[in-house]
Parts: C-alpha cells; structure tokens; sequence
C-alpha cells in the first residue's frame, strides 16, 4: 500500500493504492478553459462526482486519456503521461535531489497500474474505465482549500 499526501514548491499531489482503487491527480489543470475552470468552482461538480475515461486510442499505453465528468460530459484533465513523469525524474537526478525522483517514481508507478487497467478494460474486457472525483484542491493567494475559494490547482480521482 502507498499513500503520499504532500505539497512542496513544486506542486501538490496525492497518490494512494489500495486494493482495486487508485487515487491519482490529473495533469493538464492549468490548460483548462475558462469556462471549464469556472465550473469546477460551482456546485455542478462535487468530490464523489463519476467520472469515466476518454481516449482516442485506447491499445496505447502512453496515449491522452482524458477524464471526463459525465453529469456535464466535461473533460477534468488527464492521466499524466508516462514519458513526461520519466522526464521529471531526470530532472530529480540531474540535480541530485534523491525527493525529487522518488516523489515522481511513486507517481510513475502508480500512474502505469492506473494505464496498464484503462488499457486492459478497452482491449480484453471491453469495458469502459469509471471512477469519481476524489479530491478537489484551490489555492486562494498562498492558502490551500476546499472550499472551492480561488482557483482549482488540482483534481484527484479513483478509479
């Protein structure tokens, strides 16, 4: 079992694994629209809200699944990418911060059980990935909340 709840400078982030469930935050919060952003502030989306997974080409492991909230049918973010999370663990080594790599080799493997099961449902059990918003995080100046006072700086789901 892994649980990490952490936020540092360079972002926050939870991860936990447990049993059939994983918790993980979406890549891609910063690039949501406006609009998008603007609704993640009301109340048509709640933690516990179902989510389900969108991908173009599901027989890839690395590809772009999206995660849509399906009350509004609105993308939320995606599963961060393999090779990008590789690419931040590099960086930990380059600058010889052994936190740095570890924090994003937890995320690396979690992120590839998570892929590894999108990727199963699609091809062998024919079966669409569902899950539900676990978490979701503002930041108001320097405060962190749930509040939804601010902006939304992270959405963490389960699948």
């Amino acid at each position: 079992m892994v649980d990490i709840k952490q936020h540092g400078g360079d972002g926050y982030f939870i991860y936990h694994q447990a049993g059939l469930h994983s918790v993980i935050n979406l890549a891609g919060i910063t690039y949501l629209t406006q609009t998008k952003r603007c609704k993640l502030l009301s109340d048509d989306i709640q933690v516990s809200d179902r989510v389900y997974i969108r991908s173009h080409s599901p027989y890839v492991l690395d590809g772009d699944y999206e995660v849509i909230h399906e009350a509004s049918d609105m993308g939320i973010g995606y599963i961060p990418k393999l090779i990008t999370l590789k690419k931040y663990m590099g960086v930990g080594v380059k600058e010889n911060n052994r936190r740095k790599h570890d924090k994003q080799l937890i995320r690396y493997n979690i992120t590839k059980k998570i892929r590894e099961q999108i990727v199963l449902n699609a091809t062998h059990n024919e079966i669409q990935t569902y899950g539900e918003i676990a978490d979701l995080l503002y930041k108001d100046g320097e405060d962190f909340n749930r509040d939804k006072k601010g902006e939304i700086c992270s959405v963490s789901v389960r699948l």
